[in-house]
Formats: structure tokens, C-alpha cells, sequence
């Protein structure tokens, strides 16, 4: 199903035909409104989407994606990458558990929480390490499907060496390049403890930059930087 801009009687005409489309298997929109509901008012009812793309009308439009899109459980591709880093997220992206493709800015890739349950995700382009257990390094332990490159951010937030491992960057082979930042790490660790904790895959290798650091990593690259 495509469709371009439109407006609000449009939108109130359509709506109640979209109501009876339930085998809908791909959407693309165009949105002119930051709510989506006022197209779509019931996507949860797809229960058989795979692929939703949204694409922004106007430039600097800010989406606001709404809870009933975590209903979409069969959804494999999520393309909102025309929009901003401010798009708001929904808190239960998580419940996505098909998902394969999250095509938005990096930020948004760092918003979502507890994304350790995304099990087949293949792009994840950033992880920022926080204290609570949904943005915890553990979170990325079971997305060996990852693929690409990844940024992980705020390694300071990090307690131990042990706590880097629970990661298992070694089992994501599929990796090409990584990034690690991170500020002032804490005076009980030091950055090669948590470099060494994390364990990048062996096809790739590593250099470090101090404080707003990034400790970049390709593969390929067979020199210590």
C-alpha cells in the first residue's frame, strides 16, 4: 500500500477503509502530521505487516510513533530514516521481536530500551551504556545477528571488567567496525580493562583516544592505532 501527502479529509475518509484492510503487508507513507493516528488511528489491527516506511512531507518534521505500532509483531523493516534524532520513540519498541531492520538517525538507535529481546536486529548503529537494566551492556548479549558497524557510548557507566564481557562483542562476527567512547572512567577501572572485558570479535582489531574518547575498531585493520 502507497500513498502520499494528504490532509485532514483525507485522512477522515480513509481511515475508515483502512479499519477492513487486515492483510496489508507493506505500508508507505508519507506523512504531513506528526500524529500518525490521524491516518491510521488502528495500525495495530495490521497484524500481518512486514514493512512500514514513513517519510516526512515537510522538512524538520517531527514524528511521534505511537504505542500501538509495539502491537505490530510480525514486523521485519521499520524505515523512519528521513526523519530527525528528534523523533519520539514508543517505550515498548522492544516488543518487536521480529524485527530484522530499524533504518532511522544513530540516536534513535541508542533510545531503545531494553533492546536485548530484538534478537534478530541487524543494524544497530549505537548503544548508550546507562545504569538501568534496560540500557545495560547485557542488553546486547544476544544480538549476534548485528552486522556493520556500532557505536557504544558512556562506557564509564560500566562497573567491571566482568560487567564489559556480559556484551559478547566475540560472538558478533558479522561486525566490520566499532566504536567505543567514553568520558572519565572511574579510578577503580582503566580503559584497557574494559576494552579487554568486552572482547571484540578477533576480525577486527583497535585504537583508543583518550577522554571523549573513541576507541575504533575495523576490520581489516591489522595495526594497534
Amino acid at each position: 500500500m502507497l500513498f502520499g501527502a494528504h490532509d485532514l479529509s483525507f485522512a477522515d475518509t480513509f481511515h475508515h477503509q483502512l479499519n477492513e484492510m487486515r492483510v496489508v503487508r507493506v505500508v508507505k507513507m508519507e506523512v504531513v502530521y506528526p500524529d500518525l493516528n490521524i491516518l491510521i488511528p488502528n495500525i495495530s489491527g495490521f497484524i500481518n505487516l512486514r514493512y512500514l516506511e514513513l517519510s516526512s512531507f515537510y522538512r524538520g518534521l517531527k514524528l511521534q510513533l505511537p504505542e500501538a505500532i509495539c502491537k505490530l509483531y510480525q514486523l521485519h523493516v521499520l524505515d523512519i530514516s528521513s526523519f530527525n534524532a528528534t523523533t519520539i520513540l514508543p517505550k515498548g519498541l522492544n516488543k518487536l521481536v521480529n524485527l530484522r531492520h530499524f533504518m532511522s538517525r544513530e540516536e534513535l538507535h541508542a533510545q531503545i530500551a531494553s533492546v536485548g529481546r530484538l534478537i534478530f536486529l541487524q543494524e544497530l548503529m549505537a548503544f548508550d551504556v546507562r545504569k538501568e537494566s534496560d540500557f545495560s551492556i547485557a542488553q546486547l548479549e544476544n544480538l549476534n545477528g548485528i552486522r556493520g558497524s556500532i557505536s557504544i557510548y558512556n562506557l564509564q557507566n560500566l562497573e567491571s571488567q566482568e560487567e564489559a564481557s556480559k556484551a559478547r562483542l566475540r560472538s558478533k562476527l558479522q561486525l566490520n567496525s566499532l566504536r567505543l567512547s567514553w568520558f572519565d572512567m572511574p579510578k577503580s577501572l582503566s580503559s584497557l580493562n574494559i576494552i579487554e572485558g568486552l572482547e571484540p570479535p578477533t576480525c577486527i582489531n583497535s585504537g583508543i583516544r583518550r577522554r571523549a574518547a573513541y576507541h575504533c575498531i575495523k576490520k581489516g585493520d591489522k595495526r594497534l592505532i
